[in-house]
Formats: C-alpha cells, sequence, structure tokens
C-alpha cells in the first residue's frame, strides 16, 4: 500500500496523488469550494471498528475537472490517538485514509489527494454530490466536523 505521510491511499489515487499546486489558478473558470460534510448522525459522533458513519458531500459547484480533493477532520473528547487508523469510501470505492504514527493524541487531520487525470474514484464528485462512509480499522474517535474542499474547473 502506497502512503504519503501519514495518509494512506487506495492503489489508484496513490498513483495520481501530485504535490499540491496552484498552477491552475489563472485558467478560466478555476474554483476551490469547501463545503461541510453532513454527517450521519449528527456531529459530535463517534466512529468505532464496529460504527462506522455515512456522510452525504453537496457541494454548491459542478466541475468539469478536478485538481484536488481534501477531507478537513475535527475531533473532540475521542481524539485521533497513537495508533488509531481511518478509512474512507465513496460510491465508487476505497479512497485512502489515515492513521497516527506518533504518541501524541491529534486533534485535527486534513486528507488530500490530486486526482489528475480524474482517479475514477472521484468522477461522482464531478457533479458536486457523492456519499461518504468512514471506518475505523484501530481504535476509535469523535468526529466534531468534516469539510471537504474540492478544487478544479467550473461547469
Amino acid at each position: 500500500m502506497l502512503t504519503k505521510g501519514c495518509g494512506i491511499l487506495g492503489p489508484i489515487a496513490a498513483a495520481m496523488m501530485l504535490p499540491w499546486t496552484l498552477d491552475h489558478a489563472s485558467a478560466a473558470g478555476f474554483v476551490e469550494i469547501t463545503a461541510q460534510v453532513k454527517l450521519k448522525p449528527k456531529p459530535p459522533v463517534s466512529v468505532t471498528t464496529t460504527s462506522p458513519i455515512s456522510g452525504k458531500i453537496q457541494l454548491s459547484q459542478k466541475f468539469s475537472s478536478i485538481s484536488s480533493v481534501c477531507f478537513h477532520f475535527v475531533f473532540q473528547d475521542d481524539l485521533l490517538d497513537a495508533g488509531d487508523t481511518v478509512r474512507l469510501f465513496t460510491s465508487s470505492g476505497d479512497i485512502g485514509g489515515f492513521f497516527n504514527p506518533g504518541s501524541a493524541p491529534q486533534s485535527e487531520r486534513v486528507l488530500c489527494a490530486n486526482p489528475e487525470p480524474i482517479d475514477p474514484i472521484f468522477t461522482n464528485l464531478l457533479d458536486g454530490k457523492d456519499d461518504l462512509t468512514i471506518t475505523m480499522e484501530a481504535g476509535s474517535l469523535t468526529i466534531n466536523s468534516l469539510s471537504i474542499t474540492v478544487t478544479g474547473d467550473a461547469l
């Protein structure tokens, strides 16, 4: 399995991962949209190895292409502890995850992928909507908020 930093990416997403760049910023129609992921149940919500949670991504924009997708997690009470391992899935499949390799708990984590050309895992986001499932491979945590930022060419 390929990793970048402390994020674990599925084989397709990892193969397409590029360094963060805003080279397209001058291109016509290039936008960056951030929205809260609507988690069910509502936050704060606990995620354990036996209790995954689901979410809905609903962006206010459709895209002709996507150059990056970032998920920003904020934890509360039960933080991302040493060894905790999180995995994310969209309706298209496994988009990867992250873990805490250190000894100190973490209150936030950002997971980004730069799927150029568009990774099939992110194709459904072109219309600005997708389903998300969050699972724990090890440990437990409580999510206080989760946002997604998508950059790409607007339709």
